[in-house]
């Protein structure tokens, strides 16, 4: 995203990071995002809502 230095990956990308946390802004495509990417989780990882936090 410009001027904010996060960077934008590929879905292959976050997957072979292993993140611990994946944090998601669009609270509407979280269980479609789990879904596609299923080894976030499978590695330990966990999908963060940052509207609710969870």
């Amino acid at each position: 995203m410009p001027g904010t230095d996060v960077p934008i990956i590929s879905p292959t990308e976050l997957a072979a990071a292993e993140p611990d946390v994946v944090l998601t802004f669009v609270s509407d495509l979280i269980e479609e995002a789990r879904a596609s990417l299923p080894e976030v989780e499978a590695q330990g990882g966990q999908w963060i809502d940052a509207g609710t936090g969870l």
